[in-house]
Protein backbone atom coordinates (compact mmCIF):
# COMPACT_ATOMS: atom_id res chain seq x y z
CA UNK A 1 0.00 0.00 0.00
CA UNK A 2 1.08 3.74 -0.19
CA UNK A 3 3.74 4.92 2.46
CA UNK A 4 1.85 8.10 2.73
CA UNK A 5 -0.51 8.51 5.78
CA UNK A 6 -3.83 9.83 4.62
CA UNK A 7 -5.68 12.58 6.78
CA UNK A 8 -8.33 12.11 7.58
CA UNK A 9 -11.26 13.23 9.70
CA UNK A 10 -11.44 9.46 11.91
CA UNK A 11 -15.35 10.08 13.58
CA UNK A 12 -16.31 10.84 9.97
CA UNK A 13 -14.63 7.83 8.77
CA UNK A 14 -16.57 5.55 11.85
CA UNK A 15 -19.73 6.96 10.60
CA UNK A 16 -19.14 6.51 6.75
CA UNK A 17 -18.02 2.90 7.32
CA UNK A 18 -21.28 1.71 9.60
CA UNK A 19 -23.24 3.38 6.53
CA UNK A 20 -21.16 1.74 4.11
CA UNK A 21 -21.17 -1.63 5.73
CA UNK A 22 -25.17 -1.09 6.05
CA UNK A 23 -25.72 -0.69 2.56
CA UNK A 24 -23.54 -3.34 1.14
CA UNK A 25 -25.30 -5.79 3.59
CA UNK A 26 -28.49 -4.75 1.97
CA UNK A 27 -27.10 -5.42 -1.40
CA UNK A 28 -25.98 -8.91 -0.41
CA UNK A 29 -29.06 -9.79 0.84
CA UNK A 30 -30.61 -8.36 -2.27
CA UNK A 31 -28.21 -10.40 -4.48
CA UNK A 32 -28.44 -13.50 -2.49
CA UNK A 33 -32.92 -13.30 -2.87
CA UNK A 34 -32.45 -12.62 -6.27
CA UNK A 35 -30.81 -16.03 -6.85
CA UNK A 36 -33.12 -17.62 -4.61
CA UNK A 37 -36.12 -15.97 -6.44
CA UNK A 38 -34.26 -17.21 -9.94
CA UNK A 39 -33.95 -20.84 -9.40
CA UNK A 40 -37.21 -20.59 -7.52
CA UNK A 41 -39.00 -19.50 -10.56
CA UNK A 42 -36.83 -21.61 -12.95
CA UNK A 43 -37.26 -25.19 -11.14
CA UNK A 44 -40.93 -24.07 -9.85
CA UNK A 45 -40.22 -24.34 -6.14
CA UNK A 46 -42.97 -21.64 -5.61
CA UNK A 47 -40.44 -20.49 -2.21
CA UNK A 48 -41.94 -17.51 -0.57
CA UNK A 49 -39.14 -14.80 0.18
CA UNK A 50 -40.75 -13.58 3.31
CA UNK A 51 -41.20 -16.79 4.76
CA UNK A 52 -37.15 -17.62 3.95
CA UNK A 53 -36.17 -13.71 5.94
CA UNK A 54 -38.80 -14.76 8.75
CA UNK A 55 -36.98 -18.58 9.18
CA UNK A 56 -33.67 -17.08 9.24
CA UNK A 57 -34.32 -14.38 11.86
CA UNK A 58 -35.97 -16.99 13.54
CA UNK A 59 -32.81 -19.16 14.29
CA UNK A 60 -30.47 -19.85 11.42
CA UNK A 61 -26.87 -18.37 11.81
CA UNK A 62 -27.64 -14.93 10.32
CA UNK A 63 -30.67 -13.47 12.91
CA UNK A 64 -29.79 -10.33 11.76
CA UNK A 65 -32.37 -7.66 12.58
CA UNK A 66 -32.05 -6.28 9.29
CA UNK A 67 -34.09 -9.37 8.37
CA UNK A 68 -37.22 -8.15 9.51
CA UNK A 69 -37.09 -4.86 7.30
CA UNK A 70 -36.41 -7.52 4.50
CA UNK A 71 -39.20 -9.93 5.72
CA UNK A 72 -41.96 -6.38 5.86
CA UNK A 73 -40.67 -4.97 2.42
CA UNK A 74 -41.33 -8.73 0.89
CA UNK A 75 -44.70 -8.81 2.99
CA UNK A 76 -45.78 -5.49 1.56
CA UNK A 77 -44.80 -6.60 -2.27
CA UNK A 78 -44.37 -10.17 -3.09
CA UNK A 79 -43.71 -9.66 -6.42
CA UNK A 80 -40.54 -7.07 -5.60
CA UNK A 81 -38.37 -7.40 -8.37
CA UNK A 82 -35.63 -6.90 -6.57
CA UNK A 83 -35.00 -5.46 -2.44
CA UNK A 84 -32.89 -2.66 -3.67
CA UNK A 85 -35.90 -1.20 -5.62
CA UNK A 86 -37.97 -1.22 -2.57
CA UNK A 87 -38.81 2.08 -1.59
CA UNK A 88 -37.78 2.07 2.23
CA UNK A 89 -34.78 0.19 0.71
CA UNK A 90 -33.71 2.59 -2.01
CA UNK A 91 -34.11 5.33 0.24
CA UNK A 92 -31.82 4.16 2.81
CA UNK A 93 -29.12 3.11 0.40
CA UNK A 94 -29.09 6.52 -1.38
CA UNK A 95 -29.22 8.12 1.54
CA UNK A 96 -25.91 5.74 2.23
CA UNK A 97 -24.33 6.29 -0.84
CA UNK A 98 -22.07 9.16 -0.22
CA UNK A 99 -20.59 7.41 2.72
CA UNK A 100 -20.15 4.66 0.55
CA UNK A 101 -18.32 6.22 -1.95
CA UNK A 102 -15.86 7.82 0.70
CA UNK A 103 -15.11 4.32 2.31
CA UNK A 104 -14.56 2.84 -1.09
CA UNK A 105 -11.85 5.63 -2.01
CA UNK A 106 -10.38 5.68 1.24
CA UNK A 107 -10.15 2.20 1.22
CA UNK A 108 -8.74 2.12 -2.35
CA UNK A 109 -6.29 5.34 -1.80
CA UNK A 110 -5.13 3.22 1.36
CA UNK A 111 -3.89 0.01 -0.91
CA UNK A 112 -6.80 -1.95 1.27
CA UNK A 113 -8.83 -4.32 -0.85
CA UNK A 114 -12.59 -4.06 0.16
CA UNK A 115 -14.81 -6.62 -2.73
CA UNK A 116 -17.25 -6.83 -0.68
CA UNK A 117 -18.46 -3.29 -0.49
CA UNK A 118 -17.09 -2.47 -3.74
Amino acid sequence: GPSEKLDVDNTQVLEDLGAALYASKVCSYAQGLGIIKAASDAKGWDINLADCAKLWRGGCIIRAALLEKIQAALVTDPNLLNLMVDPGFAKELNDRGPSWRRVVTLCTASGIPCPSMS
